[in-house]
């Protein structure tokens, strides 16, 4: 477990959440957005910390809703890059003895995510954040362990999909993770049951939360009754991405005889 090493609290003695992202802002990713306004209506002060730079070319108009300051983490791109951000984040000697600490399995990482990992604490500890967020225990998760472990500022982690059932997973790094997590997040009740066995023994608190919707924006109409003798076959629009991982399967496979299907397309890539 990383260790409470520090006192963290702003200027004003208030907590302040920072959200560690890949990519900020994504046109698919509109759970987080709706997440974050959630939040800062309930008057939390959020920071957003962005490892990726975007590549969409069209956006939510929800996105300009969030008042929350977004901050591009340096990813070094040459040797010389890489060090020198390493320098600039371990200025003090406490800091290199952590950083020495966790090494042995830094190095099974790649230099540009330790390096993030390195330039995220440093800016953490600029902007008093008391408390890291990071969706996704995969890139977001292993640079806020890192910068969770060099400054002691604690953190959770949003587990998805890709994060956690795809073959490129690490075991050991998602144990690691959800470990030293305060809370772990699964997304669905068959997420939750399937963390609660593969991270068996790590100590790993998981709860339950869905992804939010706000409900202003999708006012309530009762469905029209739906008649046990119909004839015609119903017609079901699905709105998602076609691919298994979203619970959509291509209609008419497996002897199934799904009636008509109309299919939406929603922009953006798996995590």
């Amino acid at each position: 477990m990383n260790p409470p090493l520090d006192t963290h609290r702003n200027h004003r003695g208030a907590p302040r959440i920072g959200y560690v992202l890949k990519v900020y802002p994504r046109f698919s990713e509109t759970f987080i957005v709706t997440e974050i306004l959630a939040r800062e209506a309930q008057g939390e002060d959020l920071s957003i910390y962005a490892l990726r730079p975007t590549t969409d070319a069209r956006f939510h108009p929800e996105i300009a809703r969030v008042a929350a300051r977004v901050n591009w983490v340096g990813r070094p791109n040459r040797a010389i890059d890489l060090w020198s951000q390493l320098t600039a984040g371990l200025t003090c000697q406490e800091d290199r003895e952590r950083f020495a600490a966790i090494m042995p399995v830094l190095a099974e990482l790649p230099g540009d995510v330790v390096a993030q990992g390195v330039e995220l604490a440093r800016q953490a500890r600029r902007d008093s954040i008391t408390h890291l967020h990071a969706h996704f225990a995969s890139l977001a998760g292993r640079v806020a362990w890192i910068a969770s472990a060099l400054t002691g500022i604690p953190y959770t982690v949003t587990t998805h999909a890709k994060d956690i059932f795809h073959e490129s997973v690490d075991p050991v790094w998602l144990r690691r993770i959800c470990a030293d997590a305060q809370r772990v997040i699964a997304i669905s009740r068959y997420n939750e049951d399937y963390l609660k066995t593969v991270l068996a023994g790590t100590g790993a608190t998981v709860s339950l939360r869905y992804n939010a919707l706000e409900l202003d924006r999708f006012s309530y109409r009762a469905p029209q009754p739906v008649s046990a003798t119909r004839a015609e076959p119903l017609r079901v629009c699905a709105v998602g991405r076609l691919v298994p991982k979203e619970g959509l399967r291509r209609p008419g496979r497996g002897g199934e005889d799904p009636g008509e299907l109309w299919y939406r397309r929603r922009g953006g890539a798996g995590r």
